[in-house]
């Protein structure tokens, strides 16, 4: 989900009313699902120098200072702790709403999460809505100019990691890497904020000073804004025994299979001998993107995977290769649980087609496929509308399930998956197989201290590449 950031809310003209047309007292008590899509968009209003919570016993609206660390961890917490509350319709929802958007400073924004909260439950964590223009200028320019620290962060169990790192940044260039844990922001223990409070601290801010945990290391960590490019595609050369190229993608967005494709080309003028296609981090976006991509390594006129219509499930769109095989090496692709949707499709159809082994962690799980409508209530708003599920060759779908790698990386996991990340997730009453090719787990040729690297995934990639068991496997099952 990419609901936008806090500023092009901002030109949106969503008011209270429009919020009240989808949220409102009958709304979220028509079923129990409603009602905690209702509470979810409650729990997530917290911003500034206050927190926002429902007492216990829901007799008002309590507004506690900064540093209060009273949480209502989860919508079943909080059912735990008030069973009648649905039944009794004890919480006047529009009242607690008018009392938030009374200290918000960006209201657009907080209504954004209020609706999106609620179609979570009314429809799937997919079906969403997001600022037109965002969308226009931000989603589907695969390169663009940016000022910003270039690093993006998540809560986890109560700690905070760098999920992405982007390449050429100041996050870069100062040494931040994914899976960094971030100890404080501006000399701010990060427990001590919402997340909405450290997003906007971050935003706001030209200078960032931060504490991490690198591997165990504590680092300090000053950076400063500057412009740079901002590229969904990159790639670099492994000088191994063998010459092995890396192509880092970090979504799907239109024209990304033509970088791709301009990547791989020069890679192949070093004569590569084997292929990683890291994925690691990438939400998705264009999955004919990554049909185009895909078609770079099968024979023509294969099945990649397929579109089925959620209101009409014997309608079938299908996804083939096109006639362009430019690489038969070796090749590895790296997912882990921020891999989601179109990255899912990309490594699951290779590794059925016996063309590719995957090494990483388990994917995110997200097969659900999203058309972009008007939003009825707003016209600077459009509407991601789920429609149906991507299925793989076999019938599988990665929906809620995920990926599972053939060779998993053992680490710190900083990602919650689909089935974990939202109350609701759509689930598919179909229960194919996954259907892979074997591979054989006999020794690689070259011994594990030939193959130096400072990223441990990509010490294991290269080892799985020149597995010659492994690529011999995969070659035979085309």
């Amino acid at each position: 989900m990419v609901e936008g950031p806090v500023e092009d809310w901002s030109y949106t003209g969503l008011t209270r009313e429009d919020l009240f047309k989808v949220v409102n007292q009958d709304s979220c008590y028509k079923s129990r699902a409603l009602f905690d899509g209702c509470v979810l968009g409650i729990l997530q209003a917290e911003h500034g120098s206050h927190k926002l919570y429902i007492s216990q016993d829901f007799e008002s609206l309590i507004e506690t200072p900064q540093g209060d660390l009273h949480e209502l961890a989860s919508v079943e917490h909080f059912f735990q702790t008030n069973p009648t509350a649905f039944q009794d319709k004890l919480i006047n929802f529009p009242f607690l709403w008018e009392r938030i958007l009374e200290v918000e400073a960006v209201e657009p924004f907080y209504i954004s999460k209020a609706i999106n909260a609620y179609y979570s439950s009314l429809y799937d964590p997919h079906t969403y809505i997001t600022p037109k223009l965002y969308y226009a200028t931000q989603l589907t320019q695969p390169t663009k100019d940016v000022t910003a620290f270039g690093f993006r962060f998540a809560r986890l169990n109560n700690r905070l990691f760098v999920q992405t790192v982007a390449p050429n940044s100041p996050a870069d260039a100062a040494g931040m890497r994914v899976g960094d844990e971030l100890l404080s922001v501006q000399e701010v223990p990060n427990l001590k904020l919402p997340m909405s409070t450290l997003r906007v601290m971050v935003h706001a801010s030209e200078e960032l000073n931060l504490v991490l945990d690198s591997n165990g290391e504590r680092k300090e960590m000053q950076l400063y804004k500057f412009k740079y490019t901002l590229k969904s595609v990159s790639s670099k050369l492994l000088s191994i025994i063998k010459p092995v190229g890396v192509i880092r993608v970090s979504r799907f967005l239109k024209g990304v299979c033509k970088q791709f494709e301009s990547e791989l080309n020069r890679l192949r003028e070093h004569n590569i001998q084997g292929l990683i296609i890291d994925l690691r981090g990438n939400p998705g976006g264009l999955v004919d993107e990554a049909a185009c991509m895909a078609s770079n390594f099968v024979q023509p006129n294969q099945l990649l995977f397929y579109l089925q219509d959620r209101s009409s499930p014997k309608d079938k769109e299908t996804f083939l290769s096109t006639a362009k095989r430019q690489f038969n090496g070796s090749l590895a692709i790296l997912i882990d649980g921020g891999s989601a949707s179109a990255s899912e499709l990309l490594a699951g159809s290779l590794r059925e087609l016996g063309r590719a082994v995957l090494v990483g962690s388990q994917s995110f799980g997200k097969g659900s496929f999203q058309e972009i409508e008007p939003w009825p209530h707003q016209t600077n708003v459009i509407i991601f509308s789920t429609k149906g599920f991507f299925h793989l060759p076999s019938g599988f779908s990665p929906q809620v399930r995920g990926i599972t790698p053939d060779i998993e990386i053992k680490g710190r996991k900083f990602y919650l998956s689909e089935s974990q990340s939202y109350l609701h997730p759509a689930k598919l009453d179909i229960d194919a197989r996954w259907r892979l090719p074997k591979i054989s787990n006999r020794d690689c040729i070259l011994p594990e201290e030939q193959i130096a690297s400072t990223d441990p995934v990509f010490a294991r990639t290269q080892e799985a590449l020149f597995c010659s068991r492994v690529t011999a496997d995969l070659r035979n099952s085309q």
